[in-house]
């Protein structure tokens, strides 16, 4: 009984996966952050396109496999959404999230975001991995937690769906 109780309990706090857009969406602030190679990256910069907020850490596997899916599904779909690779390490692992990027050879911006602001306002639990998707107006449409064997399809899936939206709110 007592293994009962602990498995519900375990489902009920599973995350839900990534699904169909939500219809309430808040805008995306222009946080602004440096990139792994030095340079200041705003949000702004992404602004009119899906965009895929990806936070990871470098000792995160499921991480850093949720990465590699993203950019073969931005090569796939012809590069029409955009992943900003989050990375919540902090500066004395930095070397490490180099390495991965140059191993992975990650095309999408790798963004730091070593003071957690960005995280604490998207992702205040810290689950690693954690997505936030972004219609083309700036605003979060989904988010989903974790990276399993299936979920590729439902991330396929929603982003297709934010794609397929027109890029200007209806009135």
């Amino acid at each position: 009984m007592r293994v009962l109780i602990a498995v519900v309990g375990l489902m009920w706090c599973l995350p839900a996966s990534a699904g169909e857009p939500s219809k309430d969406r808040a805008q995306v602030s222009n946080f602004s952050l440096m990139t792994a190679k030095g340079e200041q990256f705003k949000f702004e910069q992404a602004k009119g396109k899906v965009v895929v907020l990806s936070f990871w850490a470098s000792w995160c596997k499921p991480c850093i496999q949720e990465l590699g899916f993203l950019q073969k599904l931005s090569k796939k779909l012809d590069g029409q959404f955009t992943v900003l690779a989050i990375s919540t390490d902090d500066s004395n692992t930095i070397a490490a999230v180099r390495k991965i990027v140059r191993q992975k050879k990650l095309k999408m911006p790798v963004l730091l975001d070593q003071q957690g602001s960005v995280m604490s306002e998207y992702n205040p639990r810290g689950d690693l991995p954690y997505s936030v998707y972004v219609d083309k107006q700036g605003r979060i449409a989904s988010t989903h937690q974790g990276f399993v064997s299936g979920d590729e399809s439902k991330i396929e899936s929603l982003i297709k769906t934010l794609i397929a939206e027109p890029a200007t709110a209806k009135k």
